[in-house]
């Protein structure tokens, strides 16, 4: 019995110390548990953390620029984050959305204009790019973009091409040296697929300032710009243009503009000291329709060209068949030049109509002037004949006189002045005694005109009209009737058989200081230089001598 007690008992004592044991087991396993737990929420705690700091930081920058987009949108963080960030030194470098930093290039953030330097910073000291000059704010924004026209790269390499030069994978434009509009040069371009060089607006061609240029798109960008503004430059002075390649309009985008850089089709430019951005432009409507112009004037200052230019200066940049301006009709290129001249064989002016007669009965060319009454159709002889021929009769509006273009019986050219009572004189200049006279103009009391010698070689000259010598006076008016032996001119010398040789003897040739009728010039009536009219020259004295009537031909 005792001993059945002890087994009981010592099994009683194994169970407990089991219990305990199992209790001691359970507890460090729950331990265990606790702290894989504690382990797991601290690490997911710290992943999430991360994360979630990221995103908050990116709302804080939205909700920024969305707020005040004038405002900077540069981020304060520890961490490097896609857009602006400073180095420990405070300087601001930028990150793009793959986490690499931008260098040499310009960027926008809102509407504000950034340019990142070489080495990855963020510019904000004033800098030169081309021909523009910027200035920063401390956070790196444009506030201000000037042209300079004083830039010129010290490393442009001299090409056939010209200068100025921009280009892309298609195209390169350049400004021509040789050919300039006042101030400004030819824009010229020449696709990369093709050896041809084109102006750029084609017949409607461009000019502009030296590095003033960009390529953006399908466009080209240009601002002609001087402070030493010639007659010329006025109407695109401070326009800001761009232009498609192959079009003859361009776009006007901004005027009285002072500088401008394009990027991604945004224009950011400053007028009046205040910077500005557009995406917008219209076309230009400053572009002159020439066909209304009144007053124009010659341009002979390259020697071998003649252009044709508006009272202020504007080319005529149209080609045409045949151009009006004032008296004259020309041929013109799209640059302005002068191409030819259309012949007149008649002027009409006072109720008349002159023109110069010629005849070649004598075995060489003789002339004589002729008008007709407009309102009665009487036909009257009012000059003594004179050796040579004449042709392309204008009217100069000044003098009130005509002048025509005349070969003598040597074939030497020179161009005669008419009056309407029939005095006829030439121009004492010696414009045309080695070559042929062409009549381009009448300007600033001088006839324009093209030479030509026998080698081919063409100049401009111009000649005084006040400065003259006789050559065949004025008759009495002689009607010419059905009868052609009615009112003939016999005497070659420049009289009638019904005027007397004493009435010979009391012709004196004409004053070159003579006054004659002039008429009231309105607009449009004649070539108007943009310059004030040259001082006056008279011709030297009385060259025929008393008694004589005419001088048959200018001295050789």
């Amino acid at each position: 019995m005792a001993n059945r007690r002890t087994t009981n008992s010592r099994r009683q004592s194994h169970k407990r110390r089991q219990k305990a044991m199992t209790d001691a087991l359970k507890l460090i396993l729950a331990l265990m548990l606790i702290v894989a737990a504690v382990i797991v929420v601290v690490f997911v705690k710290n992943e999430l953390g991360s994360g979630l700091g990221f995103w908050r930081g990116t709302e804080e920058s939205t909700e920024s620029e969305s707020s005040d987009e004038s405002e900077s949108t540069i981020t304060e963080t520890e961490e490097e984050v896609p857009g602006f960030n400073r180095d420990p030194e405070g300087r601001l470098y930028y990150l793009d959305e793959e986490g690499e930093r931008l260098s040499d290039s310009w960027m926008a953030e809102g509407d504000e204009l950034y340019y990142i330097d070489e080495e990855g910073y963020v510019c904000t000291e004033d800098m030169t790019d081309g021909g523009m000059r910027f200035g920063f704010s401390e956070d790196g924004a444009v506030t201000s973009i000037v042209y300079d026209d004083s830039y010129r790269p010290s490393d442009e390499d001299d090409t056939d091409e010209g200068f100025s030069l921009v280009s892309d994978r298609r195209v390169r434009v350049f400004l021509d040296p040789e050919q300039k509009s006042g101030s400004f040069y030819l824009i010229r371009y020449r696709r990369t697929t093709d050896d041809t060089a084109y102006d750029l607006g084609g017949g409607n061609r461009q000019y502009t300032s030296p590095y003033s240029m960009q390529i953006e798109g399908d466009y080209v960008y240009f601002l002609p710009l001087t402070d030493r503004e010639e007659p010329e430059d006025s109407y695109t002075n401070g326009n800001l243009y761009r232009m498609e390649l192959g079009a003859e309009v361009r776009d006007l985008i901004a005027e009285d503009v002072e500088g401008y850089k394009v990027l991604d089709g945004m224009v950011y430019y400053q007028s009046g000291g205040v910077l500005r951005h557009t995406d917008r432009a219209g076309k230009d409507t400053t572009v002159p329709d020439f066909s209304e112009v009144e007053d124009f004037s010659l341009d002979i200052s390259s020697g071998d060209k003649a252009y044709l230019y508006t009272a202020d200066g504007r080319p005529v940049a149209q080609a045409s068949d045949e151009f009006k301006a004032g008296n004259f009709r020309y041929e013109l290129a799209s640059d302005g030049e002068i191409l030819s001249v259309a012949e007149k064989s008649t002027v009409n002016t006072g109720g008349y109509t002159y023109s110069i007669e010629g005849d070649d009965a004598f075995g060489s060319p003789i002339s004589r002037v002729v008008r007709t009454s407009d309102e009665t159709g009487k036909k009257e002889i009012i000059s003594s004949e004179f050796d040579g021929s004449c042709g392309n009769l204008h009217y100069d509006f000044d003098s009130g006189s005509m002048l025509a273009e005349y070969t003598d019986t040597s074939g030497k050219s020179r161009i005669l002045k008419i009056t309407k009572d029939g005095d006829v004189d030439y121009l004492i200049d010696d414009g045309g005694g080695d070559g042929k006279l062409v009549l381009y103009g009448i300007q600033d009391h001088e006839a324009i005109c093209r030479k030509t010698v026998a080698d081919g070689e063409i100049s401009f000259v111009s000649l005084r009209i006040r400065a003259s010598v006789p050559m065949a006076l004025a008759v009495e008016p002689m009607e010419i009737g059905d009868d052609p032996n009615e009112g003939e001119v016999i005497d070659i010398g420049g009289t009638t058989a019904a005027q007397s040789t004493e009435e010979l003897e009391n012709v004196s040739a004409p004053s070159m200081d003579k006054d004659t009728e002039t008429i009231g010039q309105g607009p449009g009536v004649g070539l108007v230089g943009p310059q004030s009219p040259s001082g006056g020259h008279t011709a030297p004295g009385d060259q025929s001598g008393p008694g004589s009537a005419v001088v048959t031909a200018p001295p050789g």
